[in-house]
């Protein structure tokens, strides 16, 4: 992969328009580069850490489609790539990923309850959109039953997974959920966060995006 380490941040930035313009299209060329090099007896963690990140970037590519950048929607590969990666490594990631397709329906068959199972298994590691997205459903009561005292545990979980400038919005949903909530629901959200973070310590690579 050459000097990947270095040349994967300043793609990252490119990526997320961090102090350069962002630029997708050249960032989806780097990353599916890497991807298509990877070695699976490569022995450098670190090298295989970037390899599988780089895997990860290109299957969000293709599944949310920047057509600004010709980067168009291709589902069927995207799901591809994130059962090979859940499956294989068992990235938060890629759980989210095929999350977000099951209940979509997209590129899969739709399965809003294989897609919750997804959600929890990278809740498990700490994923804090996978967290996020579970409070959101909890809170509007979609593809489960409504509890409000249950979404907002999810948030404030979400809140401890992540740093909060790589996911403003985590916190200014966050906000909104706990002013909407009444005390006794905030106690008892508090409450069984500390209990889940107690079985699921934040922290580490179960936090990654």
């Amino acid at each position: 992969v050459g000097n990947s380490a270095a040349e994967w941040v300043w793609r990252d930035r490119y990526r997320k328009g961090r102090g350069v313009p962002q630029d997708d299209a050249s960032s989806l060329s780097y990353y599916s580069r890497v991807a298509d090099a990877f070695d699976p007896d490569e022995k450098d963690m670190n090298k295989v850490r970037i390899m599988v990140d780089s895997q990860l970037r290109v299957a969000d590519y293709y599944r949310v489609g920047i057509p600004s950048a010709g980067i168009r929607v291709d589902y069927k590969f995207a799901a591809s790539s994130y059962l090979k990666i859940a499956t294989t490594y068992g990235h938060p990631s890629a759980f989210y990923g095929l999350a977000i397709m099951n209940i979509k329906g997209q590129g899969v068959t739709k399965n809003p309850k294989q897609g919750l199972k997804w959600l929890i298994a990278a809740a498990r590691k700490r994923h804090a959109q996978s967290e996020a997205y579970l409070g959101d459903l909890y809170w509007d009561g979609k593809f489960v039953e409504q509890d409000r005292t249950r979404a907002l545990m999810w948030y404030i979980l979400a809140t401890q997974s992540t740093n909060p400038a790589d996911f403003p919005d985590i916190v200014d949903r966050y906000d909104e959920l706990n002013s909407a909530a009444s005390e006794d629901q905030r106690l008892e959200a508090q409450a069984r966060a500390r209990v889940w973070d107690g079985q699921y310590p934040a922290g580490g690579v179960n936090s990654a995006e």
